[in-house]
């Protein structure tokens, strides 16, 4: 069963101020290890550092203009590839966020008693999962 998160990819675009970028709170990975990268644009790299000092951000060639040439660089940049140092770049699996991304809830079927003898009803109930939780189980399954 395979415990480790595979990194986190989060494209942000002109959301500095609101974005939920904050992957270190408990809630999300709690003490796991994840590298968690935030794609932005050079002319927003300033305001991103700004609100984010801590956060690795990964700045996107100035071509790349729309969500879909994001995802694109951004796989074919992490999944294999060399920098400008020498370093290869190889994540075999990539998780993408979105940066509004603030929480998972997972659904649990409970059995509840009917009013009849022998008959029962089922309902979900809502859980609140942690980020690493879901990661998981998708990756499980």
């Amino acid at each position: 069963e395979r415990k480790v998160l595979h990194p986190v990819v989060i494209p942000s675009k002109g959301r500095a101020k609101t974005a939920h970028l904050n992957f270190s709170a408990a809630h999300v990975f709690g003490s796991a290890a994840v590298p968690v990268l935030i794609a932005v644009r050079k002319d927003e790299v300033d305001t991103y550092r700004e609100h984010w000092p801590d956060a690795l951000l990964l700045i996107l060639p100035e071509e790349v203009t729309s969500v879909g040439q994001t995802r694109w660089v951004l796989q074919h940049s992490l999944t294999d590839s060399w920098d400008m140092f020498g370093v290869r770049w190889r994540f075999p699996f990539l998780w993408f966020c979105d940066d509004l991304l603030t929480g998972f809830y997972r659904l649990e079927e409970l059995r509840i008693r009917g009013q009849g003898a022998g008959s029962s009803q089922r309902r979900r109930e809502r859980k609140q999962a942690t980020f690493a939780e879901a990661f998981l189980a998708v990756q499980k399954g």
